[in-house]
């Protein structure tokens, strides 16, 4: 039979071409100039590009336009996360963008976990607003208990006091939140170090979630005390629009002249303390803050170290030794404001007290009565503070300094965390605050401390002193955010700062550790005053707010003051926007991502003339920006699909499922192979704190028991597509003379 290719293939497509050849460069005929546009509305739309994509539910109405931008901006990305963290500035009504949040919920799956003192504030203001939501304290998640098990969105307020791991209240917190929803809200994020932030965001956010965009690990990037634009996908902390909040006088006032150091400061720099250096430090920072504050401060330290050492004579006579927790008791409410902890070890005989330190103290009591009886130069200088009888709040980090002063002061009102009140006469909390809330008429003087007025509104005050200095500068704001907000009544508010006699103020190296410690926020791009490493991208977004934008992938010629190309990068993978990269490209070929320079771009765009260039012009721009493409998606691939360092507990519980995978092949058990490939799944990508702990748990149960929670595990993870870039929009900028045809 005659042989017949027809009958025995079916046709296919025929490729013809005269010339075919090959492609040099992939990126290269990807990356083109897309349909012109004006050059200001390519630049909203590089500006909007800058953030995640706004929410498509709309705002409450009862939001002003600022706080609706905030809303629209944290949704999705509490969606896309499972955790994002608002930090906006002190005063901007942080607490209805998260009702807000909490709205878009079902009803019965939100809570929200607050500072003791505010569930009554949370709970008014979220049924002005008709949001339902069960409101827990910190206080109560540290006795173990926790939000219903329907809750989807939890938002925590004011929570840096969760950044600490090692505390009960984040131990408890931690694995429950596994796989809900949570919303942080401080205006504080970083306290002490940058790595502050990381914890908090770890409840809820794996600690990859920011890979594809180049951070591996939040955890690492932020011990190392650096920070990265992509952080702005995750937290958002825009300033107050301009003429919203009141302004501030500041006014620095050194109480006391006087060099010569008292009888009692030698005595008390003779103390020895303790042979473990950072138990002296301690012990030493906490006598010294408590001189600055007052000589009813210094007194009450000085008694409750007394005590610390009875105790420890007590225990040395029975074999044992003080620990850590008897260190707490006596540094009590200043514990906090010194934040030294980490100079003291965790475990085994920290406080090796020197008990010939008693009869020391001894002579320091006796010369602190003396001088209770003479003048106090500090209580005369807020006396003339006080002179204008303007309603103020004045601050101090001891309780004993507002017990003290407010003998000193008739008919002044005080609150502590333990009680309030109007002189000697005891009343409510809320009602003594209430008197210098908006519209109030309470005592013109309010002594406090930082932890009574935390997270409070006394906009009627037309002063803040700061009596005492505290040892971070997030006490600060919250201080003058407690004032300086929204509602505020006045157009300004004087700032007044007390600071100690020169002797003193180089015993507490007070100064010095605020300056460090102020430092450590602006590494991270959550300093006010320092250059933004990535709050630039919310600000920049914002201004484009209300303006016409053009479509994605437009582009626009310019004139501008010197040729460069203006880009922005979308990166997407499986249809879904990861984020975005902002960079200018210059005649050299370098990549600059500075903020200013791009914000500068931007702006120049938005009052540019518009040019026309010649195709070639274009194409050499294109050509120079075509390597940093390249970078960006290899990059980003790399990132996503190789993890960073594993977590020891990662690697152990790695060795003990492929053991156990070995074990079921041999066995032939189908069933625990696809349970242990899900648990295999399940430690190699990301996790949050709370996975991690049941990681460490994991690693070292029974065969029957991990068998049990693998088959528990809700491996939400979605296939790893290959990273693609989109071009949101481009400017190039050209000189006047350069236009070309």
């Amino acid at each position: 039979m005659p042989a017949t290719g027809a009958r025995c293939w079916p046709q296919v497509p025929t490729i013809v071409a005269e010339v075919l050849l090959p492609v040099a460069d992939p990126l290269a005929l990807w990356l083109r100039a897309g349909p012109t546009s004006a050059p200001s509305s390519v630049a909203y739309a590089i500006a909007r590009s800058a953030v995640t994509a706004p929410a498509p539910i709309a705002a409450p109405a009862w939001l002003r336009p600022e706080q609706r931008a905030a809303f629209a901006t944290l949704l999705p990305v509490i969606r896309r996360h499972h955790g994002a963290l608002l930090a906006d500035a002190v005063g901007t009504g942080k607490t209805f963008v998260a009702l807000a949040i909490a709205a878009t919920y079902p009803a019965g799956t939100v809570a929200a976990l607050v500072p003791a003192t505010l569930k009554r504030q949370w709970t008014d203001r979220a049924a002005s607003v008709g949001v339902t939501l069960e409101v827990i304290s910190h206080e109560e998640v540290s006795r173990g208990r926790v939000p219903a098990p329907s809750t989807r969105l939890v938002v925590i307020d004011e929570s840096h006091r969760f950044r600490h791991p090692g505390t009960r209240r984040y131990r408890v917190l931690a694995p429950w939140l596994t796989g809900r929803h949570a919303l942080f809200v401080t205006a504080t994020p970083i306290v002490n170090d940058p790595i502050d932030l990381a914890h908090q965001l770890l409840l809820a956010v794996r600690h990859d979630a920011l890979a594809p965009l180049g951070v591996p690990s939040l955890p690492a990037l932020l011990a190392g005390g650096r920070g990265h634009p992509a952080l702005g996908d995750l937290v958002v902390a825009r300033e107050p629009s301009m003429g919203s909040l009141p302004g501030r006088r500041h006014q620095v006032i050194r109480w006391s002249r006087d060099e010569a150091a008292p009888d009692w400061a030698s005595t008390i720099e003779s103390l020895r303390l303790s042979s473990v250096p950072g138990v002296a430090e301690l012990i030493r920072s906490v006598l010294w803050t408590a001189a600055g504050s007052s000589i009813a401060a210094l007194a009450s330290s000085i008694t409750r170290y007394a005590t610390l050492l009875d105790h420890a004579a007590d225990a040395r006579a029975a074999g044992r030794v003080l620990g850590r927790e008897d260190l707490r008791a006596f540094t009590g409410p200043l514990g906090g404001q010194l934040a030294m902890w980490e100079l003291i070890s965790p475990a085994g005989d920290v406080a090796d007290l020197d008990l010939s330190d008693r009869e020391r103290l001894t002579l320091v009591r006796s010369q602190l009565e003396r001088e209770a009886g003479g003048a106090d130069p500090k209580f005369e200088a807020l006396g003339t503070v006080l002179a204008d009888a303007q309603p103020t709040i004045v601050f101090s980090i001891s309780v004993d300094t507002v017990r003290s002063l407010r003998g000193r002061i008739p008919a002044a009102a005080w609150c502590t965390g333990q009680a309030a009140g109007i002189g000697h006469i005891r009343a409510s909390r809320d009602t003594i605050l209430r008197g210098f809330a908006p519209g109030g008429n309470g005592p013109r003087v309010l002594i406090t401390t930082d932890i009574a007025a935390e997270g409070l509104d006394l906009q009627r005050a037309a002063k803040i002193v700061h009596f005492d200095l505290p040892w971070t500068p997030m006490r600060i704001r919250q201080r003058e955010g407690r004032i300086v907000r929204l509602g505020a009544v006045r157009s300004e508010v004087d700032v007044v700062w007390f600071r100690p006699p020169e002797w003193l103020d180089r015993k507490e190296r007070r100064a010095l550790r605020l300056r460090n410690k102020a430092r450590m926020p602006a590494q991270a791009g959550l300093s006010e005053r320092a250059p933004e490493i990535w709050r630039w991208r919310h600000d920049l977004a914002r201004e484009a707010e209300g303006y016409d934008a053009a479509p994605p992938g437009h582009c626009a010629v310019a004139i501008g003051p010197r040729s460069e190309l203006l880009i922005s990068f979308e990166l997407h993978a499986g249809g879904e926007r990861l984020g975005s990269t902002l960079g200018i490209v210059n005649e050299s070929g370098e990549w600059i991502d500075d903020p200013s320079a791009i914000v500068a771009a931007v702006d120049t765009a938005q009052g540019a003339a518009s040019a026309s260039v010649r195709p070639e012009i274009w194409r050499t721009w294109l050509d120079r920006a075509v390597p940093h493409a390249r970078r960006l998606v290899r990059h980003g691939n790399d990132r996503r699909w190789t993890s960073a360092e594993l977590h020891p507990d990662v690697r152990l519980l790695l060795r003990r499922l492929s053991r156990d995978a070995a074990d079921a092949a041999h066995r032939r058990s189908s069933r625990d192979l696809t349970l242990i490939e899900t648990g295999t799944a399940f430690a190699i990508h990301g996790h949050t704190a709370g996975e991690l702990m049941l990681i460490k748990t994991l690693a070292t149960a029974s065969k029957p028991e991990l068998l049990r929670a693998l088959a528990r595990i809700r491996n939400d993870d979605r296939p790893l597509e290959p990273i693609v870039l989109k071009v949101a929009g481009m400017i190039l900028f050209v000189q006047a003379g350069e236009k070309g045809g």
